[in-house]
């Protein structure tokens, strides 16, 4: 499935006081909310899922903890899944 958003990993770059959501750690780096570095279209999407971002991961700590006690009885897949399920939630809540 095609998705709308930019794929890959986002950073959080400070520049004077403020963040921007980019493509890549350093100054300069494609700007992922900026009509000058982003189609409109892709721009509105990677807002939208910025903006769902605590929702998903309210969604995502609660499946993790109704599953984390059942996590021994699971096969090797569903324990990579949830593991790495824990470690989003460990980066977005650092």
């Amino acid at each position: 499935m095609k998705t709308k958003y930019t794929q890959g990993e986002w950073y959080a770059v400070e520049y004077a006081g403020h963040f921007d959501l980019q493509a890549g750690p350093f100054y300069g780096d494609r700007q992922l909310l900026t009509e000058d570095d982003t189609p409109r279209e892709e721009c509105i999407a990677n807002a939208a899922l910025a903006c769902s971002a605590p929702n998903i991961l309210e969604s995502l700590q609660s499946l993790v903890d109704y599953l984390s006690p059942t996590k021994a009885l699971m096969n090797d897949e569903l324990r990579e899944m949830i593991d790495r399920a824990e470690k989003a939630i460990e980066k977005a809540t650092k």
